[in-house]
């Protein structure tokens, strides 16, 4: 309970972005070992500014790369039990620092699919763009569109996005993924659920299981430091004012679990 009520009392006072801050700071003195030795290890993987990687993940590099890939082979295995994962336009919406998707041409070579990604990050977008190959990034706003016609995709996938968002952000981009989604596209997205309900405040946990979204506020919507919490009901509330059916709905848990957040794979039915 005190690191939840301190994390409350600095978000309450607005200092929670300065204590992010120092967080960043020690991070990196904690991990400068650990990173140094991976660069001297793989002196091949180009790596984004350090900010940029602790903002998306975590300021650990030998994560950023290698659970980078175990969740791109996740995401490509759970949309694949919907939908083959050959000869399809894929979009990453919130790539943040290409954790994911610059892995993602190498594992669909060979299955003639285009890769894009999207971010609301402007330095994020521009060091995929000068970093990664084989993938197409835009930026987009906070708010709808992204820059894609209707009908752009067969699959999209948003690791922890929804995670970071306020309860209208949420409708908003739920019915814009619903657009730029093909008819029988697949859409997987992950979520904090039931096994994050112990981090709630007791009131938190009241609207949480009253099937309401929690959203802590009170930071940069967007940012890490934004946290949303969602509830099943909340989620197929939401997936249906899109026009989006549930497909799939795979609980996370506490770590070593294979993938600790809620993965929720909609559909977008076929004309």
């Amino acid at each position: 309970m005190t690191r939840k009520l301190i994390s409350f009392m600095l978000r309450r006072s607005g200092l929670l972005g300065m204590s992010d801050a120092v967080k960043y700071r020690v991070q990196g003195l904690r991990m400068r070992g650990s990173n140094r030795a991976f660069i001297r290890e793989h002196p091949g993987v180009d790596l984004p500014p350090p900010y940029l990687v602790y903002e998306s993940y975590a300021l650990d590099f030998r994560n950023y790369w290698h659970d980078g890939l175990d969740t791109a082979r996740f995401v490509l295995a759970s949309l694949g039990r919907h939908k083959r994962m050959e000869s399809v336009s894929l979009l990453d919406w919130g790539c943040g620092p290409a954790r994911v998707v610059r892995h993602m041409p190498e594992l669909l070579e060979g299955r003639e699919c285009k890769v894009s990604g999207s971010d609301y990050n402007p330095r994020s977008v521009a060091w995929c763009q000068a970093h990664v190959k084989g993938v197409a990034f835009s930026l987009n706003g906070s708010n709808p569109p992204l820059a894609h016609p209707d009908a752009s995709f067969d699959a999209i996938y948003g690791i922890s996005v929804l995670t970071h968002l306020s309860p209208d952000q949420h409708a908003q981009w739920a019915k814009e993924l619903h657009r730029v989604l093909r008819p029988g596209g697949v859409l997987f997205l992950s979520t904090h659920g039931r096994s994050t309900r112990s981090n709630l405040m007791p009131w938190e946990r009241k609207e949480f299981d009253a099937g309401e979204l929690v959203a802590r506020g009170n930071a940069k919507e967007g940012h890490r430091t934004y946290t949303s919490f969602q509830p099943p009901a909340f989620m197929e509330k939401l997936a249906a004012g899109a026009g989006l059916r549930v497909l799939e709905h795979r609980e996370g848990g506490p770590a070593p679990a294979e993938f600790t957040q809620d993965v929720w794979i909609l559909g977008k039915p076929a004309a």
